[in-house]
């Protein structure tokens, strides 16, 4: 199991941004209406929200079971299913809300780096 922080999120959308460019955009693929956590016919994640949970240790398989859903429901699933853990019930809502907040700025679409960090003004405001 994988127990998850708020830090170790934020951690982790700042080396996607590193990774994939701060202009990259993110764009759903065809035929698909929402984002998807992993793509699988590219074998790889999608969105910065499976792009993070991916790198954190989260298998393709957890991700594609989860393809089409909101962060909140994501994180709600992976931890019924054990495969992640908060340290408390506020560090889940945190991590929640800024990954909702992200999630819905990477679909406006906005690129990525725009995406995180308005979405943690937002959240640590």
């Amino acid at each position: 199991m994988i127990e998850v922080t708020y830090q170790m999120i934020v951690d982790g959308l700042h080396q996607a941004v590193r990774e994939r460019g701060a202009d990259y955009v993110y764009r759903t693929p065809p035929g698909a209406q929402v984002c998807l956590y992993w793509h699988p016919e590219a074998g790889e994640p999608g969105c910065i929200v499976g792009y993070v949970f991916h790198n954190l240790g989260v298998s393709k398989d957890y991700l594609i079971l989860c393809n089409p859903s909101g962060a909140p429901q994501l994180i709600a699933w992976l931890v019924d299913w054990g495969v992640i853990s908060f340290p408390n019930e506020a560090e889940k809502i945190l991590v929640s809300s800024l990954l909702t907040r992200v999630q819905s700025r990477q679909d406006e679409p906005k690129p990525w780096g725009d995406a995180v960090y308005g979405a943690l003004e937002e959240v640590n405001a």
